[in-house]
């Protein structure tokens, strides 16, 4: 197939540039003024490489109630994915590769995306034993929400992975300091039958995870990271020559404990923390110490969110309102250039888990997102994609609406 997008503002070699993208049989052949074939007119719209996200939760096998991969994968298009991790903590866990192999059958058959599975770092997320890291070709291992609390043992898998050369991804909680904690410890908390989650439990176990790192030279991935003190630890890392890559969320990029209300939408893990936090971490994107977003889309049937506060599932949808949010709060408030939003939600993930080339450029296949930035939508619940809808973004008001997505060539997403 012969086509060209036509008349779009194209972010290609790291600036946004009017001009037409001419695709045969699914690669990019020409970036220029001409156009060839089937036209399909853009313009005024932006056309940006597709979104990758190293944090999603798809719910299969097990949880099929709350997410499916076939689901999943159509919510991840129409929020401009193409690329997407899957976390293992799925009933059978990822952790061996028969498991692991039944999810990539389910994935070819089910997605129209690319799903990329991590697999567990220990056998069952049970902290006991580690997998087999070398029988899988994998993008990286994680234990998500269950950290590895053994640190000679995570000292092991890290010095393993390293000579690998794959990364570890971590999901960062003291579980004692937790204690049960479900919010962040507030007034509004306080004043709830909410139970506190100390802002220390996170960072304890950062500070553990970056002297193991920075000793046996393992890449080391800090998860939603959601702390002010946590991040400075990150930074003084890094500034050692620590090989250590953090992610952030939208949802603690845009709320703070100040604006949420202590019911199940606002609880997730972590819990959304104080200003100061907040105010951490919109730095962090500005001077470029965070360096990538995720979503931790983690989607929960009526049924698991319908509880009481402490009983109540943990997490929220993310990939269909992940670029609005950030875009409304970030870049037309003038905080950021779209051009590191876009960076943000792609080429950084891709170069910094050794991906393919991801970028908008002749002789690579066409994975993009069409993006309409200029016109007011409202986020509705009842429209999404996904098999769950449980956000505390409905209703909100937004700029950055998807108009379609392209993978590898293919439209698998059109408003």
């Amino acid at each position: 197939m012969l086509y060209t997008l036509k008349g779009g503002y194209v972010y290609t070699n790291k600036q946004i540039v009017k001009t037409n993208v001419i695709v045969e049989n699914n690669k990019i052949v020409e970036i220029s003024k001409n156009f060839l074939g089937e036209v399909i007119d853009v313009t005024g719209l932006y056309v940006a490489p597709s979104f990758i996200d190293p944090h999603v939760h798809m719910r299969e096998p097990g949880f099929t109630e709350s997410e499916t991969i076939k689901t999943g994968s159509l919510a991840a298009a129409k929020g401009g994915y193409t690329k997407v991790f899957l976390m293992p903590n799925t009933n059978p866990v990822i952790s061996s590769i028969e498991a692991y192999n039944d999810l990539l059958n389910i994935i070819k058959t089910d997605s129209c995306i690319e799903c990329l599975p991590l697999v567990a770092i220990t056998k069952d997320e049970m902290g006991k034993e580690l997998v087999d890291f070398e029988k899988f070709d994998c993008v990286g291992f994680s234990d998500d929400g269950k950290p590895v609390s053994n640190s000679y043992l995570m000292y092991l898998a890290m010095l393993k992975l390293k000579e690998l050369n794959k990364p570890v991804l971590c999901h960062c909680e003291d579980l004692e300091l937790v204690n049960k904690g479900t919010f962040n410890n507030s007034l509004k908390q306080e004043n709830s039958d909410a139970l506190p989650n100390l802002d220390i439990s996170e960072t304890t176990n950062v500070a553990r995870d970056l002297v193991i790192a920075n000793k046996t030279g393992c890449h080391y991935h800090v998860c939603h990271l959601a702390t002010k003190e946590s991040l400075d630890l990150v930074k003084f890392y890094k500034s050692i020559g620590c090989k250590c890559t953090v992610e952030v969320t939208p949802h603690h990029i845009v709320l703070n404990d100040e604006m949420i209300e202590i019911t199940p939408d606002y609880k997730m893990n972590p819990p959304i923390r104080g200003v100061k936090d907040q105010e951490a971490l919109i730095n962090g994107i500005i001077n470029g110490d965070v360096d990538m977003i995720s979503t931790d889309h983690a989607p929960h049937s009526f049924e698991k969110k319908n509880k009481d506060i402490n009983s109540a599932a943990f997490g929220i949808v993310g990939l269909e309102t992940s670029f609005p949010l950030l875009y409304t709060r970030l870049v037309k408030t003038g905080l950021i250039k779209v051009e590191k939003l876009f960076d943000l939600m792609s080429y950084n993930v891709a170069n910094a888990f050794n991906l393919d080339n991801h970028e908008i450029k002749v002789g690579n296949s066409l994975s993009a997102v069409i993006l309409d930035l200029d016109n007011e939508f409202v986020i509705d619940k009842t429209k999404f994609a996904s098999k769950s809808n449980n956000t505390p973004f409905d209703g909100w008001k937004c700029y950055g609406k998807v108009i379609k997505t392209i993978c590898k060539g293919e439209i698998v997403y059109e408003a």
